[in-house]
């Protein structure tokens, strides 16, 4: 009762200073939603919480907020934004032509609510101190939300489960969302205020304790890949050589944090040459992911324009075998998430989707290589906002490689990836009065 409390509390104050001062309470109060949703089966309290429509709710104090402060939003191009509401009108398209009834429209419905989203942070986070603020309430939502799977969690086979934001429950799914946030600490532990480094490095152990505890491959691949990346294409000397101290000095607090399973399952991420002598031990190291694409690859040749939003679980039944599938007491047939992405884009969004969703990341990347170069020419690359490029760029390129192996089209925080390179790229013009793309 007195977490159900607390969070009222906190999220009806941040609407009340939404209305007053401006709407980026009201975009903190949606985050608050998003990452400790007010969900049974999620948090246990949610039940003594009457109201349930509490996104739809944050997001009418969101506009109100807007139309009521509109004279300090400022006017910005939507640079690669653009990919993603073409990627959701084709997504609705999909739902009128595609020639079944195994699309779920309520899934381009989420998917317009992320476009809404993805548009209020652009207009929102005007000031490089606005975005810091809206950095600092994602790490303390996500901190808090570590502290919660620690004292709250369940570890189901040695893996956290049924605890995280609204889309991300799961093991694997937690773990990938905490690998996109991790980054986003770089620039205010570095290039932050006093007190926005001590909640940082007071909250980075219950974070990565959580991410341990999810003992995720996947999200472990991510995130080196995404540090790999970023520190050879997007940091210059001088952030290269601050990461390198810090991944050093993070080094022993992580060796610290890992349990047995963790440490069990990396391990068989280099032992798979002896792995692949066993008997079904490709299907052991992917976890059956293999054989899922496999029949993955069929539906896209079956429906090259797309079988709509969602539609890859409920196709599943007609191409893979029951002991494939997964069954559910309330559901009349089996079904299968895609495991992958891009696969998944293909089955339900068929090849239009699949380049938008390409050239979308592509721009995305491009942009913050962009941002990099005009940073040399205006200001010093080692500063707040450049560390802010370094961060975003972890972050989303761990999201890239984990869409490997798990499917995270319908994934809010994506979308807020590609909204902060938009604000991070634009406030590096605006610091010097340029207008470009």
């Amino acid at each position: 009762m007195i977490r159900a409390s607390l969070f009222i509390i906190t999220v009806f104050s941040l609407y009340a200073l939404a209305l007053r001062k401006g709407p980026l309470y009201a975009l903190i109060a949606y985050a608050v939603v998003y990452f400790i949703p007010p969900a049974p089966n999620i948090h246990w309290w949610a039940d003594y919480i009457p109201f349930s429509r509490w996104s739809l709710l944050s997001s009418v104090i969101l506009i109100l907020s807007y139309l009521i402060h509109r004279d300090k939003i400022i006017v910005r191009k939507f640079r690669n934004a653009h990919w993603l509401f073409l990627f959701t009108f084709l997504s609705v398209l999909t739902v009128v032509m595609a020639p079944n009834s195994v699309s779920e429209p309520s899934y381009s419905y989420k998917l317009v609510t992320y476009c809404i989203t993805v548009w209020f942070i652009i207009k929102i986070l005007t000031t490089e101190e606005k975005l810091r603020i809206f950095f600092l309430s994602i790490i303390t939502l996500s901190g808090v939300l570590s502290i919660l799977a620690y004292l709250e969690g369940e570890r189901i086979n040695a893996r956290l489960e049924g605890i995280g934001s609204n889309d991300s429950f799961e093991a694997n799914e937690f773990a990938l969302l905490l690998t996109g946030i991790l980054p986003l600490m770089l620039p205010l532990i570095f290039k932050g205020k006093k007190h926005e480094k001590i909640i940082c490095i007071l909250l980075l152990p219950f974070i990565l304790n959580a991410f341990i505890l999810c003992n995720s491959r996947g999200a472990a691949i991510s995130l080196v890949a995404g540090l790999i990346y970023a520190t050879i294409v997007v940091a210059n000397k001088s952030i290269r050589k601050k990461i390198i101290i810090a991944a050093i000095c993070t080094l022993p607090l992580f060796l610290y944090l890992m349990d047995p399973e963790y440490i069990e399952r990396l391990s068989t991420l280099w032992t798979t040459e002896k792995a692949l002598e066993r008997e079904h031990s490709l299907e052991e190291l992917s976890s059956g992911r293999t054989e899922i694409w496999q029949y993955g690859i069929q539906m896209a040749n079956d429906y090259p324009m797309g079988a709509g939003p969602n539609s890859f679980k409920n196709l599943a039944r007609f191409y893979m075998p029951d002991e494939v599938l997964t069954f559910k007491p309330d559901s009349p047939y089996g079904v299968r998430a895609a495991h992958n992405t891009y696969l998944q884009i293909l089955v339900e969004q068929g090849y239009p989707g699949l380049i938008i969703w390409i050239m979308l990341c592509l721009h995305t990347l491009l942009l913050l290589r962009s941002g990099v170069n005009k940073l040399k020419l205006y200001v010093k690359s080692d500063s707040f906002i450049g560390f802010t490029i370094f961060g975003i760029t972890v972050s989303f390129v761990c999201t890239l490689t984990g869409g490997l192996t798990m499917s995270r089209i319908y994934y809010e925080f994506f979308w807020w990836q590609v909204a902060l390179t938009i604000v991070a790229f634009s406030i590096i013009l605006e610091s010097e009065g340029k207008e470009g793309t």
